[in-house]
């Protein structure tokens, strides 16, 4: 072989080198664009998700809320009405009281041996 043809296997290794060169090159651009917009939607994708997760906490908070205030309204009625029972048999609770309190059973029955 002559040093020409030495020469051109040269030049074209070379240029071959180049090619494979600017191909990892691109290959590694194209991974990198890649990964940034896959890390782009996945943010996006969380950010979405906590909005929703916000939202959904927002509603049932606010329903936690009221249920809460209806039960304490309700507990507040039932309170008025337990109250004003008591203050109408007021009375006859305590001589109920007073009557099995002060009242003895002297009979003497066979259940008591």
């Amino acid at each position: 072989m002559s040093a020409k043809g030495v020469q051109v296997l040269l030049q074209a290794e070379q240029k071959a080198q180049e090619i494979v060169n600017k191909a990892r090159k691109d290959k590694t651009a194209l991974l990198k664009k890649a990964r940034d917009e896959a890390n782009s939607e996945i943010e996006e994708f969380k950010r979405s998700r906590q909005t929703e997760s916000d939202r959904f906490a927002a509603e049932k908070l606010a329903g936690t809320e009221t249920h809460s205030r209806q039960l304490q309204i309700h507990t507040e009625q039932e309170i008025g009405k337990v109250q004003k029972d008591l203050e109408r048999h007021a009375g006859e609770v305590i001589d109920l009281l007073l009557k099995y309190v002060t009242t003895v059973n002297t009979e003497y029955t066979a259940k008591l041996e």
